[in-house]
């Protein structure tokens, strides 16, 4: 499983970032090769994002521009090289990205 989750390029995040968003209902949609997978909120994770924030900071001091990835609310599917994946927030913009083996 971390295998799957933390290797190299595997966390791809920006070119933006905000501050103005409630991280506690932001809508998050995934597609693969334009395919909607996922179109789910983070109120539907499994672990309220308050209650995430309390334990992360609880055990690591966080500083401003910190970043903490909680996974998806729900199960994406497979992924293959040549597939490009992209994750939609709204207010914030699209992040596409190649699929390529290594």
């Amino acid at each position: 499983w971390a295998r799957a989750k933390s290797s190299d390029t595997f966390g791809p995040i920006g070119p933006w970032m905000t501050t103005d968003l409630d991280p506690t209902n932001i809508q998050v949609i995934c597609r693969v090769n334009g395919e909607e997978k996922q179109n789910q909120n983070t109120s539907d994770l499994l672990h309220p994002v308050t209650k995430i924030i309390e334990y992360v900071s609880a055990v690591i001091t966080l500083e401003v521009g910190d970043v903490i990835m909680t996974g998806t609310p729900g199960t994406p599917g497979d992924i293959h090289p040549g597939d490009t994946v992209e994750i939609e927030i709204s207010g914030v913009g699209v992040l596409s990205n190649p699929v390529v083996s290594e």
